[in-house]
């Protein structure tokens, strides 16, 4: 049976609004892929529509999250580089959109249950020679988020950072065959944790 215009309106109500950054890197796609079709309202957001590397994007990232109010805020925002092709840029995309988010919620009051979920590296565990900046970019990012973590801990807020084995974006599918990440696996991972979390 067809539903009726504010049967429809009432059903979107209901639906949880998932905010995505990043969308076009290859594990927000399998993400998106594994929650597409199921009771979430969808916003993606690209690197694009707010640079994180220009001015002014903070404005447009707190009137984003405040207009939208989402549930669930997963950012895929990063950049890999070797050490020959290392560039601030990696400091400012590994860490600066997290903190950015971040910091909107430190001076919200969270009336909702929230959830921000972040994507880091393995890399952060040890120490890489070959992409050193990069390594010690998400082990900083760790650092942020466990913070976070802490201070978010009385409130209705919720982080999670999922550590892949090897994580970029264009690159990924190159690493597939040198470190056997699964991007699949990851991406079911990280959906496992949005469904916990809804159930929750």
């Amino acid at each position: 049976m067809k539903k009726t215009h504010s049967e429809y309106l009432q059903s979107s109500k209901n639906k949880k609004k998932i905010l995505i950054f990043g969308k076009n890197s290859t594990l927000a796609k399998k993400v998106d892929d594994e929650i597409k079709n199921d009771n979430y309202q969808i916003y993606r957001i690209t690197k694009k529509e707010i640079n994180f590397i220009k001015e002014k994007y903070s404005i447009k990232l707190r009137k984003k999250i405040l207009k939208l109010n989402p549930d669930i805020i997963i950012n895929f925002i990063g950049k890999f580089d070797l050490n020959n092709k290392a560039t601030k840029n990696i400091l400012l995309l590994n860490i600066l959109p997290t903190w950015e988010i971040i910091r909107i919620f430190l001076h919200k009051k969270i009336i909702k249950k929230t959830t921000l979920i972040i994507i880091g590296s393995s890399s952060y565990r040890s120490p890489r020679k070959k992409y050193m900046l990069y390594a010690s970019s998400k082990a900083a990012l760790n650092s942020l988020v466990k913070s976070a973590m802490e201070y978010f801990s009385d409130t209705k807020m919720s982080i999670k950072i999922f550590n892949p084995t090897t994580f970029g974006g264009k690159h990924i599918d190159g690493f597939n065959k040198k470190t056997n990440i699964d991007a699949n696996k990851v991406a079911k991972g990280i959906y496992r944790y949005i469904k916990r979390d809804k159930i929750n």
